[in-house]
Order: structure tokens, then C-alpha cells, then sequence
């Protein structure tokens, strides 16, 4: 956006130089009307005649509406891609966020061994439904490729990160579960309480 306002500040300043060439264009045209008048077809002292004056200003006129109108096109295009940029970033972050508290969750388990193990099934049901959040974020990266868009102020966190970060909880979470499984059946067919199998690991 820093770099579109640079340019539309540009193009003000050139229209804003503008003000002492249309002042020298009328008096030009003021000057070519008088000499005219005199029933002088050409003036001697320059190969310029006022059509071709008048050619070059018109041109230039119609290059200025031109800019403007590229200028505006790009103003929206940015607007658009920085729009996308923080819908991206929105979700991005939101997921990365939960992704963080469940990890911890997963790992700071407390409770009775039946407690954790069915909090963790339900955290693995969740991270599994949460897919779909993902998806949404690579449909947005996806969009955001399309675009050409390849930077993000907005986020540090990418769709290939988030993904495998995805990937890591739901392997962590089933981990989690067959390690609290392994830890009931031990103890079960040990007779070991908890805290004894807990002074061993």
C-alpha cells in the first residue's frame, strides 16, 4: 500500500507542475490567434505549429486519465490483495493459537489415568474436526498464491507450517492415547498404582 501511495503522491506532484505549462499553453495559443490574425500562415521563427502543440497537449491529457485510471486499478488491486492478506492472517493466527493450547493440554494431562485418557480422545476428535479450519487456510493460501501474493505483515505462519504443526498434534494425540492405554493395562495387570508407575517414567 506504501508503494501505490508513492505513486498517486507522484502523480499529484506532476499534475501540480502542470499549472505553469497550461498558463504557457494558453499564451501560446493566445500568441499563435494574434499572429494569425496578422494573416500569417506560418511563423518563421520556429518549426512548431500550434496543431502540433495542440496534438501534444491533448495527448498529454489523455496519458494523464490514463495513469489515473492505472493508478485507481492498482489502488484497488492492493486493497484487495492486503484484504485477502488479512483474512489469511486472521485464521492463520486463530488456528496456530489453537493449536498451541492444545498441544499443552495434551502434554500437562492431569488427573486419574481414565480421566486423561478420555480427555485426550476427546482432543483427538477434536484436532481431527479442526481439519476443516485447516482447509480453509489452504483455500486462502491457495487464493493468496493465485493473487502473486507472497508476503504477509500480518502473520508469520505459513499454510505448509500450520499443516505440519496440524499433523504433529494429531500424531501427538494419538501418542498420548496409546501411551495412557499402555499405562492403564500396566497398571491393571501389574497391580502398581499410579504414582508408583509414575515414579518411573
Amino acid at each position: 500500500m506504501e508503494e501505490i501511495k508513492e505513486l498517486k503522491d507522484g502523480h499529484t506532484q506532476f499534475i501540480g507542475s502542470l499549472t505553469q505549462a497550461r498558463a504557457d499553453y494558453k499564451q501560446l495559443a493566445a500568441l499563435d490567434r494574434q499572429i494569425k490574425s496578422y494573416n500569417v500562415s506560418t511563423n518563421p521563427y520556429t518549426w512548431f505549429t500550434m496543431e502540433a502543440i495542440d496534438d501534444t497537449w491533448e495527448n498529454l491529457q489523455k496519458i494523464i486519465k490514463e495513469r489515473e485510471a492505472d493508478l485507481s486499478k492498482e489502488t484497488k488491486r492492493q486493497e484487495r490483495n492486503d484484504e485477502m492478506r488479512k483474512t489469511f492472517a486472521q485464521h492463520a493466527n486463530g488456528f496456530h493459537a489453537w493449536l498451541t493450547e492444545t498441544r499443552a493440554f495434551l502434554v500437562e494431562g492431569s488427573g486419574s489415568l481414565e480421566a486423561q485418557l478420555e480427555a485426550v480422545k476427546s482432543k483427538v476428535i477434536e484436532v481431527r474436526k479442526r481439519r476443516d479450519a485447516l482447509k480453509k487456510i489452504e483455500d486462502l493460501g491457495a487464493q493468496l498464491e493465485e493473487a502473486l501474493i507472497l508476503d504477509n505483515k500480518y502473520t508469520e505462519h505459513t499454510v505448509l507450517g500450520l499443516a505440519q504443526q496440524w499433523d504433529q498434534l494429531d500424531q501427538l494425540g494419538m501418542r498420548m492415547q496409546h501411551y495412557l492405554e499402555q499405562q492403564i493395562q500396566a497398571r491393571n495387570t501389574t497391580g502398581v498404582s499410579e504414582e508408583q508407575l509414575q515414579e518411573f517414567h
